[in-house]
């Protein structure tokens, strides 16, 4: 599945995927149409949770607005490959959060295991300090 980039000028809380018909997914959002989508950037230590109502479409011409060249990886035949879909997420609410970069937690830790105390971490202390960024609703 392949998330489309987002312009966040013109974002109308929906997001757009392509997928292959064939997907489990394609089959598990006809009958449960609810998801939760989630999209990590490890490297940052940040988070983003996002729960909405999803739709799949089967539209060429659909295809084509959100055609990029990478994607010919995945479907040979490009936009006109018939085993093409399109999941439309309509997002119902969003969490976003970051941590301490990795480096900085890895150091807390190896702190506080040499002299056997537990470490002051950020991240167990709740809804506490800048990096908590709570819940977006649309």
């Amino acid at each position: 599945m392949c998330a489309q980039r987002i312009d966040p000028e013109s974002f109308d809380g929906e997001l757009v995927f392509l997928t292959d018909t064939e997907a489990g997914k394609v089959r598990e959002i006809t009958s449960e149409n609810r998801v939760l989508l989630t999209f990590t950037d490890q490297a940052g230590n940040r988070f983003v949770a996002i729960l909405g109502r999803a739709s799949v479409e089967r539209n060429s011409t659909r295809v084509r607005e959100y055609w990029s060249f990478a994607l010919k990886a995945l479907w040979p035949s490009g936009p006109d490959d018939p085993s093409i879909a399109i999941i439309r997420v309509r997002v119902d609410s969003a969490e976003y959060w970051d941590g301490p970069p990795n480096s900085l937690f890895t150091h807390s830790v190896l702190k506080s295991l040499v002299p056997g105390k537990s470490m002051a971490d950020p991240v167990r202390r709740a809804d506490s300090g800048p990096r908590n960024r709570g819940t977006l609703i649309i």
